[in-house]
């Protein structure tokens, strides 16, 4: 891997780890390679949840301590040449 490549992930990673530090809503859940290349992120998010019963759509709020509504994603960098 180039110099440049190792230069630009360490730069992302310290970018990442600084914007979703502390009481961020978006979180890292795990960072793979030296620097890493792949992250599983973490979204605590309001969203919508239907009632099966009833079928209507009701509001899911992340910040209410009884209720979290947590979506995962994988992202990673892919070498771009």
């Amino acid at each position: 891997m180039s110099t440049m490549r190792l230069r630009r992930l360490k730069a992302d990673y310290d970018k990442i780890c600084t914007m979703f530090s502390g009481k961020s809503p978006i979180r890292v859940k795990e960072a793979r390679g030296t620097p890493p290349e792949k992250y599983q992120i973490e979204f605590l998010v309001t969203s919508l949840q239907q009632d099966p019963m009833t079928h209507a759509l009701r509001s899911h709020n992340c910040l209410s301590p009884r209720s979290r509504s947590r979506r995962r994603t994988r992202v990673w960098r892919r070498n771009a040449g």
